[in-house]
């Protein structure tokens, strides 16, 4: 009989700072250059949260994934990045097509 390695869940949460007034649209591109890290270093997105923080100090939205390692070489090490160590990497990369199950 064979049994299968439970995948360990890890979590990552991201700040988003509240961006000036706008009369248009904002795409936050640096949390896309994030997410296409994570799914291209091994995990899948489970689930995805947001919440929201507005006071006197700052304002902004929090974002929580719960994510799902693919392989067995996933781990936090890969997690634990700075965001400028990626940029470059991940804008000479294709872009990757974002999903998540609920």
């Amino acid at each position: 009989m064979l049994f299968r390695r439970k995948k360990k869940l890890r979590s990552f949460t991201y700040f988003i700072p509240a961006p000036p007034s706008r009369k248009i649209g904002y795409r936050e591109k640096e949390l896309d250059t994030i997410i296409n890290h994570i799914l291209n270093n091994g995990f899948s997105i489970k689930k995805m949260q947001t919440t929201t923080i507005s006071n006197e100090k700052m304002s902004g939205v929090w974002v929580f994934l719960l994510l799902l390692p693919l392989r067995a070489d996933c781990n936090d090490s890969i997690l634990d990045f700075e965001y400028s160590e990626i940029v470059n990497k991940e804008n000479d990369s294709k872009e990757l097509e974002i999903s998540y199950e609920e």
